[in-house]
This record gives C-alpha cells, sequence and structure tokens, in this order.
C-alpha cells in the first residue's frame, strides 16, 4: 500500500518507459507524502479496451492525506507521464482513492495511520 495502477494498450509503454513511470510515482508519493518506498507497489494492466494513445493511473493511497498532498500526487504523476511517454495531456488520466490503514495488511501486519510509520518500522521491519 500504495496500489497504483497504470492502465494502458498493451503495446503503448516498453519497458524502460514502464520502469521510469513506475519510478516517477514512487518517488512522487513518498516524496509528498513521507512514505517508505517499500510501500508502494506499481502494476500495469494492459488491455486492448484502454483508448490508444491515453492512460490511466487509479491509486489506492491510505485516507487521511491532506488535499493539497492528494493534488500534489496528482499533478505530479500527470507530468512524469508527460516527461516519460509520448501522450497528450488530455488523453492522461488520474484519480485517487483513499483506503483505511486497518484494511490493508503489508509485510504481515495492518498497515499504520499516515505519519505513524516510523514506530510500525519499528516494530515490523526486519
Amino acid at each position: 500500500m500504495p496500489l497504483y495502477r497504470v492502465f494502458t494498450r498493451s503495446d503503448e509503454f516498453d519497458q524502460s518507459t514502464k520502469l521510469s513511470v513506475a519510478k516517477s510515482i514512487t518517488d512522487t508519493h513518498c516524496g509528498l507524502t513521507g512514505a517508505p518506498k517499500e510501500f508502494v507497489h506499481v502494476f500495469y494492466i494492459e488491455s486492448d479496451q484502454v483508448e490508444k494513445g491515453s492512460v490511466e493511473v487509479l491509486g489506492a493511497i491510505r485516507s487521511g492525506r491532506s488535499e493539497e498532498v492528494e493534488n500534489g500526487i496528482i499533478r505530479k504523476i500527470q507530468d512524469a507521464l508527460l516527461q516519460s511517454a509520448d501522450i497528450p495531456r488530455d488523453k492522461i488520466k488520474v484519480g485517487l482513492m483513499g483506503v483505511q490503514a486497518k484494511w490493508v495488511m503489508e509485510a504481515g501486519a495492518i498497515m499504520p495511520e499516515p505519519g505513524e510509520e516510523a514506530d510500525w518500522f519499528a516494530q515490523h521491519h526486519r
């Protein structure tokens, strides 16, 4: 957690672009929330049902982030896609949904609330 799903056509991104976009999403999320990189997961879902020349990103993040942080994540992910892929701004959709930390397990333990990661790592990280 967080879980970012990137929806593209099967022929839209090469491996290098996928790695670049995943790194940008991870760096964006961690830079704006302070969450550790180990928590971020980026998955690609490739389908010919996605409009050619477009990309959609849906992120499930822990609830409790400020509107400023959430809007920053959306804008920076869109900017990263503009830099990494040849997709026009109007063909990029980015959305977030909040998930309660207590509904998610990471590394065999219930996720901490935002801001409580240090204590969680002290108890659960090996």
